[in-house]
Order: C-alpha cells, then sequence, then structure tokens
C-alpha cells in the first residue's frame, strides 16, 4: 500500500508537492503539511504537537456543508452571468410549466430498475454512504440504466433522480463508483438540476419558444453550455468530497478518456503519470501560443463538459491551493475560510 501511494504521489507530484500550513483544531498548533502526502494520507496525518487526527476519517460526514463552500469559481461567475441574459427567468419559468421533468421520469421508469433495499442494494448503500459524507438528508431516487458507456446523470429539483449506466460497473471499483455518485449529488446539492436540463434540451434542439427570437436563443444556449462545462468542475469537487480518494477521482478520469474494457485492460495498464504529464503539456501549448488558446476555446463551444485532461488539472489545482483539506480538517472550530 505504501508503495502504492508513493507511486501515486510521484506520479502527479514529479517535482514535490507544495508545502502548506495548516492548524490542528485540537491544541491549536500550526502544522507545515506536504499538500500530496496530506490527501493522499488523510487519515494518517497527525498534529506534530498533541500527536491527534488532524484531518476526518472517510466516513465522518460533513454535516453543514454549504454547495459554495465548493464551487468553483469558474461555475460561480458563469452562473451570474447567464442569470444576467435578459428575460432568462421568463424562459425557465415557461420551459418548467410547459415541459419539465415528466417525460424523464416517465423514461427512467419506464426503460431503467429502480434501486433500493431490495434492487441492487449495495449501489443504493454507496449512495446512501455518500450522502451521508457530504452531510446530505434526501437520498435521491437511485436507477440503473443498461449503456455500455461510462456515464452517470441527475434531474430533478424538488426530487432529485440519479440514473447511473451499467458500464460504470463494469469498468470502475467501489471507490470509482462512490466518486461518480458523489459528483452527481454535487449536482444536487448545487441545484444544477434546471439549468443542466435546459441546456442539454437546447443543445440538441428539443425544446421550442414558440414566437422567442432566434437571437435570444443562441445567447442562451452558448450561456447555458459554458455554465454546464463550469458546472461539472464543482461536481469533480464534490465527488472527491464524497469518497475521500484522490487516487479514485483520478481513476475515474483516466477511464472516462480511454476507456477501461477488456480488450484495453489485455494490451496495457492506464499510466496515470503519463496521462497527467499529457494533460500539463496540453496545458502549457495553451499557455504559450495564443493560437492554441483560441483553438481550445473554439471546440469547446458545444460541449456540456469540460475536455477530461483540463477537470484533471482543476481538480489537483484545488487539492493544491483550494479549501478540499481545509473542508475536511477535523471539526474546525471555525468555518474554514472560502479559497477558491
Amino acid at each position: 500500500m505504501k508503495e502504492k501511494i508513493e507511486s501515486l504521489y510521484d506520479a502527479i507530484w514529479p517535482q514535490g508537492a507544495p508545502k502548506r500550513e495548516m492548524r490542528c483544531s485540537h491544541c491549536g498548533r500550526i502544522n507545515r503539511l506536504d499538500v500530496g502526502k496530506a490527501a493522499l494520507m488523510m487519515e494518517q496525518c497527525r498534529c506534530g504537537e498533541c500527536g491527534d487526527l488532524m484531518f476526518r476519517r472517510k466516513e465522518e460526514p460533513l454535516t453543514g456543508l454549504r454547495a459554495n463552500s465548493y464551487q468553483h469559481p469558474l461555475d460561480r461567475s458563469s452562473l451570474s452571468a447567464l442569470r444576467s441574459i435578459p428575460a432568462v427567468s421568463q424562459v425557465l419559468k415557461r420551459f418548467m410549466g410547459e415541459i419539465g421533468e415528466k417525460p424523464l421520469r416517465y423514461q427512467v421508469l419506464a426503460s431503467s430498475i429502480q434501486c433500493g433495499e431490495d434492487q441492487f442494494p449495495e449501489l443504493y448503500t454507496q449512495l446512501q454512504q455518500a450522502c451521508t459524507r457530504l452531510g446530505i438528508d434526501q437520498v435521491p431516487t437511485l436507477f440503473l440504466s443498461q449503456s455500455p458507456v461510462i456515464n452517470a446523470s441527475t434531474f430533478g429539483s424538488e426530487e432529485p433522480v440519479i440514473v447511473v449506466h451499467s458500464a460504470l460497473l463494469d469498468h470502475l471499483d467501489d471507490a470509482g463508483v462512490s466518486t461518480v455518485l458523489g459528483h452527481e449529488l454535487g449536482h444536487v446539492h448545487s441545484e444544477h438540476s434546471t439549468f443542466k436540463l435546459l441546456a442539454t434540451l437546447l443543445m440538441h434542439g428539443g425544446m421550442r419558444f414558440g414566437g422567442w427570437p432566434q437571437l435570444l436563443a443562441t445567447p442562451l444556449r452558448m450561456a447555458l453550455q459554458k455554465w454546464s462545462r463550469c458546472a461539472e468542475l464543482t461536481a469533480d469537487r464534490a465527488g472527491l468530497l464524497a469518497s475521500r480518494s484522490l487516487e479514485a477521482s483520478i481513476r475515474v478520469l483516466v477511464r472516462m478518456a480511454g476507456g477501461y474494457s477488456e480488450g484495453v485492460r489485455r494490451r496495457t495498464n492506464m499510466n496515470i503519470a503519463a496521462f497527467i504529464k499529457q494533460a500539463r503539456q496540453l496545458k502549457t501549448a495553451e499557455n504559450d501560443s495564443w493560437m492554441d488558446g483560441f483553438f481550445a476555446s473554439i471546440v469547446t463551444l458545444n460541449r456540456s463538459h469540460p475536455f477530461t485532461a483540463w477537470r484533471l488539472l482543476m481538480l489537483i489545482e484545488w487539492v493544491e491551493e483550494g479549501n478540499f483539506l481545509d473542508l475536511l480538517l477535523v471539526n474546525p472550530a471555525m468555518e474554514p475560510e472560502k479559497k477558491d
């Protein structure tokens, strides 16, 4: 186990992880921690003064956690820009009044398997555990849907529903599944559902506004797509908080990029270090060349999700510079300062 963690540490931080000072919630001593070791070995990280654990154990809930405590700043800013578009509130009101979520609820009830204590209880238990870790009281309705694509989705503002594709159970271990369930719970917790559904329908041309001018629909669609990509970054953070495993969160993203079918497993083992290096090379190219940066912006315009490499680096950046570790401190005396 130690060798595995050291190998992962070297893969993520080949030059060593950054250091930061954190106060022990028990005795108040300031400890200078290696961020990588703290994130990967959280349940072994103890205060140098009193010897008590610095961070919560994996099963300890984040009671009272607010979604804006882990909201990505791009999600916050793009949502603000979306709401500033003229007539967006009227569009949403008409959308919910005329269409709403009823067709989706009917579809999953008719074509998927509802999970609970008497049907796929193991998967339902994982969802309950993820809710507990995130401090979420209402457990969404869970469905399992037959699909070869590694994916999951959520909808429903008042009565949230999570749909898990069967491929997830083929390609991910329990920690990976918990990460994905936590990701979907992040959408629920952050109340993304209505805007997400509207973005999906607009992208696929599944909604008509009747007399609404096309000039209004186009900027709304573009703004929704941009926000949707940013909202995924918030949900990725929730997935990490739910699984409490940076390794699982990274492996989920790597397998989403390259798959994990039998043929893939037979030919190679996914090399996390190589993929992280690939992602960092991409970021360097975008930063160093205005042309690469321009193309990166263009090719994402009609995407509802950010590219996997970007999501990976954003998650690592949150661990290094954001409030991930602060949120998991043992019984902090005061709410940790918000850091994006």
